[in-house]
C-alpha cells in the first residue's frame, strides 16, 4: 500500500495473523479484509478454497441476512457486571465425551442440520442492558423463557447439567422440570426488552439458494456444504467473549513504541501490536446461549430416545456400540429425528 501511494491505517490481528487493515484512498478510509475467515474456532469449518467473485458476493449476502436476525444492531446487549460474570463463569459449549465406561468401535448418528434447526426455532431474542442485574428469586419461581437463571441441580446430568450450579435460559429450566429433573432457581437476570426475529425465513432462503451449491468448506478430510458452515459461524460469533488483538502502523518508531511496547518493522514503517485480551462488555452472548442450550436439549432428547444404548456424545452426535446400531436407528426414527452420515 505504501508503494502504491496509499496512507496505511489500522491493522487488526488475531494471534498474529492479519485479519483486516484500513487504508486512506482520497477522502475515504477503506477497510480491506479477507472474504472468508480461514481460522475459525472449535466446531467451525475453514474454507477449503478461494471463492469466485460471484461466490463471495452470494456468501456475504447470506451471512449478512443471518447476522441481521441473530446479531441485529438494535439487539445488541450491554452486560451488567452480574451478567458478565455469570456468562464467563458458567460456559455452555457443545458437549463431548463418554456417557458410560466403554472401549471399542462405535457407530454415531449425526443429526442433520442440527444447529440450523435450533436457530430456526428462535423467534425472539433477549436484549440486556447494564442495569439488568441479578435478582434473588424463589427456588420454584415462575419461569420466563428468555430470562437467565442461576440454578442448582441436585442430580447431575452429563448433557444438560454436568455441574451442580449453572446459568441457563428459562427455556432450559422449563425443559428440565418437564423431564423430571429437580432444579432450584436462586437468581434471575431479566432482559429489559425482547426483539422479534425471523431467522427461519433467512435460513430457508439460504438452503434454497442454488448459487451456494459450488461453495464448500473443509471439515477434516471431507468437503462440506457451506450452508452448514454459515450457521456455525453465526453461533460462534454470537458467543464471542473477548476483543481481538489490534495493531497500528506508524511511520515514526518512537510514536509506535509510545502506542505499544511490542513493535515490529513492516516495510518503511513500524507496526505496534496491542496484545492481550479484554472481556467484551457488550455483544450477543445471550443469543448464542439460546442456540447452544437448544442444541443441548436436542442432544438430551436423542440420548433419551436410544436409552441405555448411548455410550458417548459429541456436539450433535450420539454414539452406540455396533451391535446396537439397528435398534438405535429405529429408536431415533421413531422419535422423529433425521440424521446424516454415520460416524465410525
Amino acid at each position: 500500500m505504501w508503494e502504491a501511494g496509499h496512507e496505511p491505517g489500522y491493522l487488526r490481528l488475531n494471534l498474529g495473523n492479519i485479519e483486516s487493515f484500513s487504508v486512506r484512498i482520497g477522502e475515504r478510509s477503506v477497510i480491506i479484509k479477507r472474504a472468508i475467515d480461514v481460522a475459525l474456532r472449535g466446531e467451525q469449518s475453514a474454507f477449503s478454497s478461494a471463492l469466485t467473485k460471484r461466490g463471495q458476493v452470494v456468501f456475504e449476502e447470506e451471512l449478512a441476512k443471518l447476522r441481521s436476525c441473530f446479531q441485529p444492531i438494535n439487539g445488541l446487549s450491554t452486560y451488567s457486571q452480574d451478567m458478565l460474570e455469570m456468562l464467563h463463569q458458567f460456559g455452555r459449549g457443545p458437549r463431548c465425551g463418554l456417557l458410560q465406561p466403554y472401549k471399542g468401535p462405535a457407530v454415531g448418528f449425526d443429526v442433520s442440520k442440527a444447529y440450523t434447526e435450533c436457530m430456526s426455532l428462535i423467534t425472539q431474542i433477549p436484549v440486556f442492558s447494564e442495569f439488568d442485574r441479578m435478582l434473588p428469586c424463589e427456588i420454584d419461581c415462575d419461569i420466563k423463557p428468555l430470562s437467565f437463571y442461576h440454578v442448582y441441580v441436585h442430580n447431575l446430568d452429563p448433557i444438560l447439567f454436568p455441574q451442580s450450579w449453572d446459568f441457563v435460559p428459562g427455556q432450559t429450566v422449563t425443559f428440565a422440570r418437564e423431564k423430571g429433573i429437580e432444579i432450584e432457581t436462586h437468581g434471575v437476570v431479566h432482559p429489559h426488552r425482547t426483539l422479534a426475529v425471523n431467522g427461519r425465513k433467512a435460513l430457508e432462503e439460504m438452503w434454497r439458494n442454488e448459487e451456494l451449491d459450488q461453495v464448500t468448506t473443509k471439515r477434516g478430510e471431507k468437503d462440506e456444504d457451506v450452508r452448514k458452515a454459515i450457521p456455525n459461524m453465526i453461533w460462534g460469533m454470537d458467543n464471542k467473549k473477548y476483543t481481538k488483538q489490534i495493531a497500528c502502523l506508524f511511520t515514526d518508531e518512537k510514536e509506535a513504541h509510545a502506542h505499544s511496547p511490542l513493535v515490529m518493522k513492516l516495510g518503511p514503517g513500524f507496526m505496534a501490536v496491542k496484545v492481550g485480551q479484554k472481556r467484551l462488555k457488550e455483544g450477543y452472548m445471550p443469543v448464542g446461549r439460546l442456540i447452544l442450550d437448544a442444541m443441548r436439549r436436542k442432544l438430551f432428547r436423542m440420548v433419551a430416545a436410544v436409552g441405555g444404548h448411548a455410550v458417548a456424545i459429541r456436539t450433535d452426535c450420539v454414539y452406540v456400540a455396533p451391535e446396537n446400531e439397528a435398534a438405535a436407528r429405529a429408536d431415533l426414527i421413531r422419535a422423529g429425528f433425521k440424521f446424516g452420515n454415520l460416524q465410525g
